[in-house]
């Protein structure tokens, strides 16, 4: 089992206005992709913007939890967590070596890591333009040989 926070935007992205003081991440579309995800399954996931945490606990809560299949292959089942299923398969032995690991020092500063950057993240939004663009590359030049 691991934790990601690929799915927090970096500060600085230029993305639609939110309410003061929230931050920008990616939630899975789960009408479309009900957890739990297969692995190497495609996935859908909305833009989605929440009040920045404040402690330890609140970020904690809104990161993916990933499992390990194969040697060194972690996949997303679809699950933060704040989902109960996220731990659910775990033995009261898993949940107390997963719970002393939450517990380490590097863990701690991983997640003071996720607030600073949530809060950076808030800050940038406040120059947001309030839309988005995206691109397309133009139609290729027809091949007059």
């Amino acid at each position: 089992m691991a934790l990601s926070t690929d799915h927090i935007l970096p500060p600085g992205v230029v993305t639609f206005k939110c309410p003061e003081g929230h931050f920008w991440f990616h939630q899975l579309d789960r009408k479309i992709c009900p957890p739990p995800l297969k692995p190497d399954q495609e996935w859908l996931c909305d833009f989605a913007h929440a009040p920045c945490p404040t402690t330890r606990e609140e970020a904690l809560s809104l990161l993916w939890v990933l499992e390990r299949f194969g040697s060194d292959d972690f996949q997303w089942r679809g699950y933060t967590m704040s989902d109960p299923e996220a731990l659910a398969d775990f033995t009261p032995e898993d949940r107390a070596a997963w719970d002393a690991w939450i517990a380490e020092p590097r863990v701690g500063a991983l997640l003071d890591d996720v607030i600073a950057r949530c809060r950076e993240q808030a800050q940038a939004n406040r120059s947001n333009p309030g839309f988005m663009v995206f691109g397309s590359m133009p139609p290729a030049e027809p091949n007059e040989d």
